[in-house]
């Protein structure tokens, strides 16, 4: 992820999330990286569910779709090495695409994971080299809510290691920043152990 925020969140934080987003009113859940001709947006519980999908915002509009003829394939930048892997991995259907990272207006989230004993941390931002290449308002639309879960939530983890909360069971390897949403931290003051992203 080129910009993006990780955080620990509880099953109420993610609600008050995606409802800050504005899921389920003027933005939609999508599976990513493949892009139906027809695509159906997700429920808040089947997104929870994957590996990684994207938001969209009625305000921004769709995806920006690749398919294997796309000449941006062929451009020699990170983004074409990166979607040709993706078409050799996920090999779609006549039809299917990719998500183009650098042209789509679209929030990246990899969903975390909420036990009774441990906790992985959610990311999300986006995928593009330049967000205001996109354009203004995507860039100020991903900046808004990475700030939201700033604001929201309390650091526990970071560059300082283990000396933001010391008093946080918080198992990382590495030094980025890791907020906690105010039900997550109740739970990780309550003892459950924090871990990076799931996948």
């Amino acid at each position: 992820m080129v910009a993006g925020i990780q955080f620990y969140a509880s099953d109420d934080d993610v609600r008050e999330f995606l409802d800050h987003v504005g899921e389920g009113r003027t933005a939609t859940i999508w599976q990513w990286p493949l892009v139906e001709p027809e695509p159906v947006s997700l429920s808040r519980e089947e997104a929870l569910a994957q590996r990684a999908v994207i938001i969209l915002s009625e305000e921004l509009g769709p995806p920006v779709v690749m398919h294997r003829d796309n000449p941006a394939l062929r451009a020699g930048s990170v983004t074409a090495v990166v979607s040709t892997l993706n078409f050799q991995q996920f090999d779609p259907a006549e039809g299917v695409g990719l998500v183009h990272p650098d042209r789509s207006p679209v929030l990246f989230w990899r969903p975390g994971r909420v036990g009774d004993r441990e906790m992985t941390a959610h990311s999300i931002g986006s995928q593009a080299q330049s967000m205001r290449a996109v354009s203004p308002d995507y860039e100020r639309w991903v900046v808004r809510m990475m700030g939201w879960v700033r604001r929201r939530g309390t650091k526990v983890w970071g560059l300082e290691m283990g000396a933001v909360r010391p008093d946080l069971d918080i198992r990382v390897s590495t030094v980025s920043a890791i907020y906690a949403l105010p039900g997550a931290l109740r739970l990780l003051e309550g003892g459950v152990a924090g871990l990076g992203s799931p996948w």
